[in-house]
């Protein structure tokens, strides 16, 4: 018997270089992973002379260094990682940092970046020359027969280098193999590095400090300084090549929005939960945990996002929410890949919320971060250093904790909240509710979670139990039986008195109640009265009218339907099964959004009330919603007397090429009456086999073509037809262009088309804000085509659902 040993291939190299660091971006988190662990204060990171063949990456850190010894010892040795041996001893050490890789391959993130390597090293507080590695990564990829250990590298010393550091460590890499570095790329690994690190997490991050610097971008930075201050504007980081890295948290945007936190606490035994809203603490719960002691430490930070949070957002970050990321992980204060990249749903938020789209935030609601800290052995990264976490129980325990726990509590709180003032489904705009139906929102939330058996101890806003006027008394008592139930189990006197001044409070409110609901029922009579009065005289002055403007459209409409009596198609079908309970769905959706009408309305009084001068602002805000609701019911109402439609504001699968032909030929039966019933045609072009199926709301796609035929009607004689054509239809995406023949938009017009209030017409200026707010909701755009020599053109673009 004999021993025989491995034998490794050079190719080892590309397999824990290029192939398990997958991106520049990754490799660069990697280089500066190590400079962190190695106790690191500063790293500046030079990206040079791009577009020449000196163009190189250089990452210098202050950290600890390395002397021969460690490099021949440490460095060099595959796989090895002094951390693992040093790990345990490091997190017993008050403020000392722990480590944030320990696998022994980040290194070999050079490899990925450029083919070749000098590294200049020297400790802390060593005197004398430094030690120079210089590798050619090139050298392992000639002959893969040829063994790893056999390729050399060169080890000099030099008594100085042309960097400007005491000691630490200096990775000058050569030979980039990506061609696309330019200022585009480094903005978004400006952008990367952001999120790179969590200083809010334990760790000593905060006095960890990432510089990023680019001579060839100096004076295009300079050149947006002066811009700026031209137009007296602040210069956001995010515009700006060069300078420090701000580490990203999303508490300093300040915005008002939901937010929940979720922490395991007294050893893994038990679970903190904090929901706050706009900054307002709603409730406290401690309970019982059933996760295992694995889970100790980790804490979980989530924001709802409402369509004005995502816009400021937008405002503040120079992009959109769900092209920044959702949810985050970090593994002692350094983020984990891919976990919160845009398209990346390792948590399963998405395929849950795709289960129930109205019922549940799915990754463009939602923003936060996952916290695990601690020297946790349970938690390991994968090899592949963009593949997230190891599958094992205690992964399985912590997406349960986030989906179960954090985010069900988050829905709770926000969706609940939709139904006061949209039926939509999207979150609500506070400034839009009343005080009072925001706390009753909060009530029954309330109430939900007081159920649970393993609650130890909850505390809740003081205000709550003032409002009991404006709840049903069956909740009320629900509540008052649950406040009574932990009354006693946490021996709470002061609970327990409150609860019962709140019932007397019940009974005395129940009365009254019920006295003014017979006076209101009295009011609402006679005012039914009078109501009916005036209708019926108003409707006779609108008979006469009526009757010559139908005769005008009759005789128009019958020439365009003998056209169309072959054409068999979803809405002549649909006539065939208009019965009542598509009659009482329409009823349903009209009557909600005339409910939100008079809910802004009253707002809007309240507002005035208030305050006699109202900002501007306040005021668009209102009237703009109120201006959509009412476009909603007008497209409701069209549709109900061509089509069988439920629930139109839904989405349903389909085919939107069909879909937007049929609307154009059979609601607007292809042609729009301008002034003086001039008849303007409106022409649909298709190649024959042109179809888009995906999913889409008909209310939504028929707002858009509302308002985009009604501005170009508005500009009157000037426009003799309208042209609406498919320009592209992928299984990814459908492009429409829709024009007309008119004067077009004058150039200077064209910075502030889709602003909310400017028209050129005598209309609110409100249709093209509508149209690319909605196209936005459907993951779409709409462009002006500035180029355009006669008439308007708008380029419509849908993506796949």
């Amino acid at each position: 018997m004999s021993n025989v040993q491995f034998k490794i291939s050079s190719a080892l190299k590309t397999i824990i270089g290029k192939e398990l660091i997958t991106d520049d971006f990754i490799a660069m988190f990697e280089l500066v992973k190590n400079s962190f662990d190695a106790n690191a204060k500063r790293v500046n990171i030079s990206i040079e002379s791009l577009g020449t063949n000196g163009a190189k990456i250089v990452i210098q850190d202050n950290g600890d260094g390395m002397d021969k010894e460690d490099i021949i010892g440490k460095w060099l040795f595959v796989a090895y990682s002094a951390k693992k041996k040093q790990q345990d001893y490091r997190d017993k050490i008050a403020g000392g940092r722990i480590f944030a890789g320990a696998k022994g391959i980040g290194r070999f993130s050079c490899d990925r970046l450029g083919a070749g390597l000098k590294m200049y090293s020297k400790k802390k507080g060593q005197k004398g020359a430094w030690h120079v590695l210089e590798v050619d990564w090139n050298k392992f990829e000639v002959d893969a027969e040829k063994e790893f250990q056999k390729i050399p590298a060169r080890y000099t010393s030099e008594d100085a280098i042309p960097y400007d550091v005491r000691h630490g460590t200096v990775l000058e890499i050569t030979g980039l193999r990506s061609s696309d570095w330019g200022r585009e790329k480094i903005l978004r690994l400006r952008r990367s590095l952001e999120r790179l690190v969590n200083p809010n997490q334990e760790n000593d991050a905060e006095n960890f400090q990432i510089n990023l610097n680019c001579p060839d971008e100096r004076i295009e930075d300079e050149r947006i300084r002066e811009a700026a201050e031209e137009r007296q504007e602040e210069v956001q980081a995010w515009q700006l090549v060069n300078g420090p890295i701000r580490n990203f948290v999303f508490e300093s945007l300040e915005l008002r929005t939901a937010q929940i936190f979720v922490e395991v606490i007294a050893d893994g035994s038990e679970i903190r939960t904090c929901l706050t809203d706009r900054g307002r603490r709603v409730y406290e719960l401690i309970e019982k945990s059933p996760y295992s002691v694995q889970l100790d430490g980790v804490k979980i930070t989530l924001f709802a996002l409402n369509q004005a949070s995502k816009n400021a957002f937008t405002r503040r970050m120079g992009m959109r929410v769900h092209d920044y990321g959702s949810v985050f992980l970090y593994k002692n204060g350094f983020r984990i890949h891919p976990f919160g990249d845009p398209g990346d749903d390792e948590l399963g938020i998405d395929k849950r919320h795709q289960q129930g789209f109205f019922r549940t935030l799915g990754t463009r609601d939602l923003s936060g971060r996952i916290e695990v800290n601690g020297a946790n052995s349970a938690f390991q990264e994968t090899s592949s250093r963009d593949g997230g976490l190891i599958e094992n129980k205690a992964f399985t325990d912590l997406k349960e904790l986030m989906i179960e726990v954090a985010l069900k509590r988050l829905e709770t709180f926000a969706i609940d909240l939709a139904k006061f003032g949209t039926e939509k489904g999207e979150l609500p705009d506070a400034t839009t509710m009343s005080k009072a139906e925001v706390k009753q929102a909060i009530f029954e939330i309330i109430t939900k979670l007081t159920r649970s058996k393993d609650v130890l101890l909850v505390e809740y806003d003081a205000d709550f139990l003032n409002i009991l006027e404006n709840r049903s008394a069956e909740s009320v008592s629900a509540l008052l039986g649950n406040l009574k139930r932990m009354a006693a189990q946490q021996n709470s006197p002061k609970l327990a008195k409150e609860v019962s001044k709140a019932e007397k409070q019940l009974k005395r409110l129940s009365k009254a109640k019920e006295e003014a609901e017979i006076g209101e029922a009295r009011e609402r009579e006679r005012a039914k009265k009078a109501e009916e009065k005036a209708k019926e005289s108003q409707a006779k002055a609108m008979e006469a009218e009526e009757a010559a403007r139908r005769a005008v459209l009759d005789a128009q409409e019958a020439k365009y339907r003998e056209s169309q009596l072959d054409t068999q198609n979803v809405f002549l079908k649909s006539m065939l099964s208009k019965d009542l309970e598509h009659v009482l769905s329409l009823h349903h959706s009209i009557g909600q959004d005339a409910q939100t009408i008079e809910q802004y309305v009253f707002n809007l009084l309240d507002l005035l009330k208030e305050n006699s001068t109202p900002r501007p602002e306040q005021m668009k805000v209102y009237l703009e919603r109120i201006s959509y609701r009412a476009k909603r019911i007008n497209a409701i109402t069209r549709f109900a007397t061509q089509a069988n439609h439920v629930a139109a504001q839904e989405e349903v699968p389909g085919d939107l090429v069909e879909f937007i032909r049929e609307y154009l030929l059979n609601i607007y039966h292809g042609y729009v009456l301008g002034p003086q019933n001039k008849t303007i045609p409106i022409r649909f072009h298709q190649a024959s086999k042109a179809k888009f199926p995906t999913t889409f709301a008909p209310i939504s796609v028929s707002i858009i073509f509302d308002n985009l035929i009604s501005n170009a009607r508005k500009t009157q004689h000037k426009v003799s037809g309208i042209d609406v054509a498919v320009v592209e239809a992928t299984n990814e995406k459908l492009v429409i262009r829709f024009c007309d023949d008119g004067v077009g938009i004058p150039k200077r017009n064209m910075p502030h088309l889709f602003d909310v209030g400017f028209s050129t017409t005598d209309g609110s200026g409100l249709g093209l804000h509508h149209v690319k707010e909605i196209l936005s909701e459907m993951d779409g755009e709409i462009k002006a085509n500035a180029g355009q020599k006669k008439g308007a053109e708008f380029i419509l673009t849908f993506h796949k659902r």
